[in-house]
């Protein structure tokens, strides 16, 4: 189970014969570029195990962009690498939206949006029709006086987008009087393993040469895509879930020591990549961990400093008012089991025992690697880290 939630709090070539790249296209492309941005100034701000959702903060960002204007809204399409004409940039996450809600008995990727203005506090029809036509936001209004009821609210919206997971988002200390407009999203998923792990065996996780941990190992030998790349010195392995087009992708360094040379190229190492398909030996960790992260530092690093100010522009959310960023929060947490990213009863699998495959290919995760959660259809990766001790 990968859960995420992301929250925003505002107070008072020439000649190229190439086909033309849809909306949809051109917003995954610039949410790769964020993504691999935003990996290394987060591990650089974020010390060991990580899981976070660059396509939340892109879908909340890219929709406040749209009511900026300036020099503010310059340094988001900037810092965020987002699609620079609003009308398509708006389009392409409307279509990336509608991919992203899959509600079956064994796959669930559900997004959702929330503004909440303050009673009375005047948002500018053009902004909340952008809202609700293009990113399928709701709207709800909130007395920011009432701080604890007010986070309350948002909270108790919160659980009820991911089943519970992710709870107190917001402290409600984060609210001021002079909170304007909140805008919140959620990004769930769910899913089995279209071919369940065959069992569970404990083992020894290297973190370091010389620091080892017992963990737990899920194991198994059956057909998977997977390769080794040489540029990387690492291999990749893609394990897919039933019902729906959604992988999670693991990359090991060959190297215990050699997860920084990918890191420092995570939007390559992200990328779709050619798979071959055969009969994998698999040993990856089971794990389950929550990552908190304010992202205002993070942003700042980013070239993104003015929502922050009293000078920010963001007169096309409110024209009456005088806006700017408080705070954004993030939580997310991931749960890798036997039968798929959510605790589940297993289920039966008949074929031939793991003991008389020859594999193909051996991927052994026992040191520190990389992962990442694809919608295939639109390439758009929902979530990313990695798990080092």
């Amino acid at each position: 189970m990968l859960i995420n939630t992301f929250l925003l709090v505002l107070g008072i070539t020439i000649g190229c014969h190439c086909q033309e790249q849809t909306p949809l296209q051109k917003v995954v492309k610039s949410g790769d570029k964020f993504n691999g941005n935003l990996y290394k100034e987060l591990i650089n701000a974020q010390k060991g195990n990580l899981v976070y959702s660059g396509l939340s903060a892109n879908l909340v960002l890219s929709l406040l962009t749209s009511g900026a204007k300036g020099d503010t809204k310059n340094e988001l399409l900037l810092g965020l690498n987002l699609v620079q004409n609003d009308e398509e940039r708006n389009n392409g996450y409307k279509q990336l939206s509608s991919s992203l809600n899959v509600n079956s008995k064994d796959l669930k990727v559900l997004s959702a949006n929330k503004i909440y203005p303050a009673k009375g506090f005047p948002i500018e029809e053009s902004f909340k029709n952008t809202a609700v036509n293009d990113y399928q936001s709701e709207v709800e209004n909130l007395d920011y006086q009432n701080k604890e009821q007010a986070a309350g609210t948002i909270n108790k919206w919160v659980e009820q987008k991911t089943n519970n997971k992710i709870q107190n988002l917001i402290n409600p200390d984060k609210l001021k009087p002079e909170t304007k407009l909140v805008l919140a999203n959620t990004l769930y998923f769910s899913g089995k393993w279209a071919r369940p792990f065959d069992f569970t065996r404990k083992g020894m996780f290297h973190v370091t040469e010389s620091q080892s941990k017992e963990v737990n190992f899920l194991q198994g030998t059956f057909e998977a895509k997977y390769r080794h790349c040489g540029f990387y010195q690492a291999k990749f392995l893609e394990l897919d879930f039933q019902g729906g087009n959604i992988s999670m992708t693991f990359v090991l360094p060959d190297n215990r020591n050699g997860l920084q040379k990918m890191e420092d190229d995570f939007e390559g190492v992200s990328e779709v990549h050619a798979m071959k398909s055969g009969n994998v030996e698999i040993s990856v960790p089971k794990f389950k961990q929550e990552t908190e992260i304010d992202f205002v530092p993070v942003f700042k690093k980013m070239g993104i400093q003015k929502i922050f100010t009293n000078g920010a522009d963001l007169s096309g959310v409110s024209s009456k008012q005088n806006l700017k960023v408080d705070a954004i929060p993030q939580k997310t947490f991931i749960d890798v089991t036997e039968t798929g990213v959510e605790a589940a009863a297993a289920t039966g699998v008949h074929g031939v025992p793991t003991s008389l495959i020859k594999p193909d290919f051996i991927f052994n995760a026992e040191s520190p690697f990389l992962y990442y959660i694809r919608e295939r259809n639109s390439g758009a990766v929902l979530f990313a880290g990695r798990y080092v001790n």
